[in-house]
């Protein structure tokens, strides 16, 4: 554990070492290797997705929203 202090000697934080440092020893491969900052991402859609969902319907519907809106006002100056 690693122990963070300013410079009043008043405790800011803690941190552990494990998750700092996430290497892990893969024996199939004789190597050692890091977690992937995307594979944590595809984790939490593939437990979320519900709110994936909704994230993707929300920002997909908002584009064509404003596309059709652009186009709106591309016909109206025309007349």
């Amino acid at each position: 554990m690693l122990h963070i202090y300013n410079k009043n000697n008043y405790k800011m934080g803690e941190f552990y070492m494990e998750n700092v440092f996430d290497i892990k020893y893969n024996t199939k491969l004789d190597r050692l290797e890091t977690s992937k900052k995307k594979n944590r991402f595809l984790k939490f859609i593939k437990k979320n997705k519900l709110i994936s969902i909704i994230c993707v319907s929300f920002l997909s519907l908002s584009i064509l929203n404003f596309y059709l809106i652009y186009s709106f006002i591309k016909i109206l100056e025309k007349v």
